[in-house]
């Protein structure tokens, strides 16, 4: 099982650095990277965001897997594992439609 995820994580790297040598724009190499993420986890979905210039809230710059109605639902910023991770603490949610920290968890199960 280890050798697996190694030869998954290295096809990963080589397909991430094929792209980059491709002179991908960010938006494209973000997509590729949020859709790698999917793929080699073996979540249902995955988002990109990125700190805005003020330092103080994600905006959206990739998605795999979720509903428009989802990606639109509102801030995210006020969530608590967002607010933790801004913090500089890293969090894991395990599942997002049962985890209460999550605001908006009915749309994830559209």
């Amino acid at each position: 099982m280890a050798a697996e995820r190694h030869s998954t994580y290295l096809d990963w790297f080589i397909s991430l650095t094929k792209a980059i040598t491709l002179s991908l724009t960010p938006e494209e190499l973000l997509g590729l990277i949020t859709r790698k993420i999917h793929e080699i986890l073996g979540v249902d979905a995955a988002t990109t965001r990125l700190l805005d210039a003020s330092g103080k809230h994600l905006k959206l710059q990739a998605a795999y897997g979720l509903s428009e109605d989802y990606l639109n639902r509102g801030p995210i910023d006020a969530e608590e594992p967002i607010f933790m991770a801004l913090k500089g603490d890293p969090n894991v949610i395990e599942d997002a439609v049962q985890d209460p920290r999550i605001d908006y968890r009915k749309l994830m199960e559209t």
